[in-house]
């Protein structure tokens, strides 16, 4: 698999080396910016999100075009959302022909923001906190459950 030397997506101000025809470009992408927190968010928040189908899938189910899904892969990842997304078989041709060998290509697409926003999500999340059960609540407030702490003292002196 080839590697460029190419500029951030998450970061304009460095370049990273990634291979623009692998599965998931973006991880090796941020991995080359901050390596401790793709490895903290993974183990935070589990596996990267993907390319397609909402972070699930390395490429989707069917092309608007018809053509075969894995076909994207001999795109650079920055054209393959336009390219499926493009329902004109023709336009979708031209588009390989224009990019499969521009490793460093981009065309701006709503699919490819969208990937980049879920992976910068992922990045950010922060772990769920269970929410606390009615016993924690009440431990928190007034101490372990079963222990018994004196109760307020009467030091004023009532008599009977």
């Amino acid at each position: 698999m080839p590697t460029i030397t190419a500029t951030s997506m998450f970061d304009r101000n460095r370049t990273v080396e990634i291979d623009p025809y692998g599965l998931n470009p973006l991880l090796e992408d941020y991995r080359g910016v901050n390596p401790l927190l793709v490895d903290i968010a993974t183990r935070q928040n589990g596996e990267p999100p993907k390319m397609f189908l909402s972070g699930l899938a390395d490429l989707p189910e069917f092309t608007a075009s018809g053509l075969p899904p894995t076909s994207l892969l001999r795109l650079p990842f920055g054209v393959r959302h336009a390219a499926a997304a493009e329902p004109n078989l023709a336009r979708a041709q031209h588009l390989f022909e224009q990019y499969a060998d521009w490793p460093g290509a981009i065309v701006d697409h709503q699919g490819l923001r969208d990937a980049i926003a879920r992976f910068t999500s992922w990045l950010t999340r922060l772990p769920a906190q269970p929410a606390p059960n009615d016993e924690e609540t009440w431990d928190a407030i007034f101490g372990a459950s079963g222990t018994q702490r004196p109760g307020p003292q009467n030091n004023i002196g009532y008599r009977r």
